[in-house]
């Protein structure tokens, strides 16, 4: 299995879902809205925060850091680019 180097793709590999589909499905969310909630494009809602808990089987603090790391890479990204 090849890690992701984003962090909230590496706790759902670490939790046994290697692709966000499967993930996606086990959270009752598509795909493309885990994708963007991985990159940090949009914001999980307190139902999905729990939802992930669970099934990454981590803390809420571990998850949030994650996805504000992600978006931060984002918004760097994006200015980077213009």
């Amino acid at each position: 299995m090849r890690m992701a180097r984003n962090p909230l793709s590496r706790l759902r590999q670490r939790a046994g879902y290697e692709t966000a589909a499967a993930a996606a499905k086990a959270l009752g969310v598509s795909t493309s809205w885990l994708h963007q909630v991985e990159r940090g494009a949009q914001s999980p809602g307190p139902r999905l925060l729990d939802a992930m808990c669970d099934l990454y089987r981590v803390r809420l603090a571990l998850i949030l850091d994650a996805w504000d790391i992600a978006r931060r890479r984002l918004a760097r990204n994006l200015r980077e680019a213009v």
